[in-house]
């Protein structure tokens, strides 16, 4: 599990990170609507691109994806609230971790068996 740190409390940003698996970088665009509240993403891993995507608390967040890349999204946070401030990442409240495919596989067995405490 990777951390993703140096997000900042700027309404919008991007970052290129390495695959937890080695194979490629993940191109990561984080944007805050303040109208509604959220924070959003956009992912590019070599052919796949994913839009507007809403970032809310969750073991992977990619889980829907699993097929089509190598990698997760898990989306914590300390008061167990989706982020919906500016500065929840920033702050520490909130934190991304990118998941290597062994991660997303474990992941998926406690969630299925219904033993999240793993």
């Amino acid at each position: 599990m990777i951390e993703i740190t140096g997000i900042k409390a700027t309404a919008d940003q991007t970052l290129s990170i390495a695959s937890p698996n080695g194979d490629g970088t993940i191109n990561l665009r984080l944007h805050f609507l303040p109208r509604v509240q959220s924070w959003y993403i956009d992912i590019e891993f070599g052919a796949f691109i994913l839009n507007s995507f809403r970032l809310s608390v969750c073991p992977n967040r990619l889980h829907q994806y699993k097929n089509r890349i190598s990698f997760g999204l898990l989306v914590a946070s300390k008061t167990g609230l989706d982020p919906f401030l500016l500065n929840d990442f920033s702050s520490g409240n909130a934190t991304l971790y990118l998941l290597t495919s062994a991660e997303v596989a474990q992941i998926e067995d406690l969630v299925l068996s219904g033993d999240l405490t793993g």
